[in-house]
């Protein structure tokens, strides 16, 4: 009797699972795993965004006090906050919007599936940014710190990816990874992070 109620009820269960979309909050956005980014858009969020609309996606709170970096304007949230950090405009016209969005990690740690349409992500490498992208991607090019980038750009909006690959070795090999992703408008991404 107890076999014939719960076999349906964990069939109808699953079938729920399967069916329903991917949660969206107030807490925490998008569940890890469903966070596409492109040029200059972060899920939901697009660079240039008011602070408080993208505060309104579930990635992002207002004025937090950080260890060791003061208050932020604007900062991930808790369960974000190993995998994106983000950065105010900082120019006059871009003050009060999301300026840059960069997803850390290190491979299998963090990222928190968050990728592109494609499939790119952290630990993907150059030679699945090539197959992705083709003629698209820009790039190698070298950041501030001799380490080899690549990027998409669609109009004014971009996507840098860095590489593991120091540009002291020479070019990088297609087995190097993307350690680093940045999303940018109006100018093309440093590749950098100073700590805050």
């Amino acid at each position: 009797m107890l076999k014939k109620f719960v076999m349906p009820l964990v069939g109808a269960v699953a079938a729920a699972v399967l069916v329903a979309p991917a949660t969206v909050s107030a807490q925490g956005g998008s569940a890890p795993g469903d966070v596409r980014i492109a040029p200059g858009r972060f899920d939901t969020v697009r660079i240039g965004d008011s602070l408080e609309s993208a505060a309104e996606s579930g990635y992002f709170v207002l004025d937090v006090k950080t260890p060791g970096c003061g208050t932020r304007a604007i900062w991930p949230t808790k369960p974000w906050r190993r995998s994106i950090d983000v950065y105010q405009g900082f120019e006059d016209e871009t003050i009060g919007t999301v300026g840059t969005i960069g997803v850390t990690g290190v491979t299998g740690v963090t990222g928190d599936g968050i990728s592109t349409r494609e499939g790119i992500g952290i630990g993907a490498t150059v030679a699945d940014l090539e197959a992705a992208y083709g003629e698209r991607l820009i790039g190698p090019r070298r950041n501030d710190l001799s380490q080899w980038s690549y990027f998409i750009r669609t109009n004014r909006r971009w996507l840098g990816f860095l590489t593991d690959a120091s540009a002291r070795d020479g070019k990088p090999t297609s087995d190097a990874e993307v350690t680093f992703i940045e999303i940018t408008k109006g100018r093309r991404p440093g590749l950098y992070r100073d700590g805050c």
